[in-house]
């Protein structure tokens, strides 16, 4: 999130009307806040039900998932 961040807040205020865009900051930052949120509510109930390694094995799954689809995605483009 760290690298896109700055990309969508320049995204963001170079798309968005001038009388719009701070309403369209809120939004961007709401999002962030209920998916940070939401990510380390899911973190909490995998290390209470799992152990330590819980979130980090969920961790391992989703960046193997996006892995194999961006490959699959590279791949289907020829």
């Amino acid at each position: 999130m760290g690298i896109m961040q700055g990309l969508l807040a320049k995204l963001i205020a170079g798309s968005a009307p001038a009388n719009a865009r701070s309403t369209a900051f809120g939004i961007l930052h709401l999002v962030f806040g209920v998916c940070l949120f939401a990510a380390s509510l899911v973190a909490g109930l995998l290390w209470d039900f799992l152990g330590a390694h819980g979130p980090f094995l969920a961790g391992t799954g989703f960046a193997s998932a996006g892995l194999f689809k961006s490959l699959f995605l590279l791949n289907s483009s020829d």
